[in-house]
């Protein structure tokens, strides 16, 4: 793709970013990098044989980068749940990767979901339904 990349290793991910301080890649770039390291990803797990447990992996674009990070948002959306004792029902996960090459996309199947652009939108968002969500003290 003759990006002007670099390799950034991390303990649980590998991603590529831009190199110096004025390169941007573009979206579709990101994109195209993000569906096709999925891709290789998967044809190497049903390589790796029935038998074998698949790792669970999420490959994402960061807006000027792309991550592949072992496990994924759902696994943390669902262990959340269990140790709360929530219904997926009774949960909203807040992200703003929720297309299929987003991070947040696998916790579609497991809560209900709120898309936001912005932190000040994550804010406004969560003082609205802050007040609808706690438990009056006479029902806990």
């Amino acid at each position: 793709m003759g990006l002007k990349a670099m390799i950034l290793r991390k303990s649980r991910a590998v991603g590529i970013v831009p190199v110096g301080n004025a390169t941007k890649i573009a979206r579709e770039q990101l994109d195209e990098c993000v569906l096709s390291t999925q891709q290789r990803l998967l044809e190497y797990q049903q390589m790796s044989g029935p038998t074998k447990t698949a790792i669970p992996f999420c490959v994402f674009n960061g807006g000027n980068d792309v991550f592949v990070d072992i496990g994924n948002k759902l696994i943390g959306v669902q262990v959340l749940q269990k140790y709360l004792g929530a219904a997926p029902d009774a949960t909203v996960h807040v992200g703003d990767q929720f297309l299929s090459t987003g991070n947040d996309f696998a916790t579609r199947s497991s809560c209900c979901t709120l898309w936001i652009i912005s932190p000040e939108e994550t804010e406004g968002v969560l003082n609205e339904l802050t007040p609808l969500l706690t438990i009056p003290a006479e029902d806990a």
